[in-house]
């Protein structure tokens, strides 16, 4: 392995004994592994208000437009 590999996602720290992961992302604590994904879900909530997404809801069959 590339030594880049070997290092945390979040932080780039080394791992220890055990590493977590998320979606093929190994992280070095349980902390990085939560930022991570705390961060990116706040980026996802932005991008979504920048397309409008934001006000619709995720269920689609609750727009009469789009239901069966």
């Amino acid at each position: 392995m590339r030594r880049s590999e070997n290092r945390c996602a979040n932080c780039g720290g080394k791992f220890g004994l055990v590493s977590y992961r998320h979606w093929g992302l190994r992280f070095c604590r349980k902390a990085c592994r939560h930022a991570f994904v705390a961060r990116t879900a706040k980026e996802h909530v932005q991008m979504r208000k920048w397309f409008g997404l934001l006000g619709r809801g995720l269920n689609p069959v609750k727009h009469s437009s789009l239901a069966l």
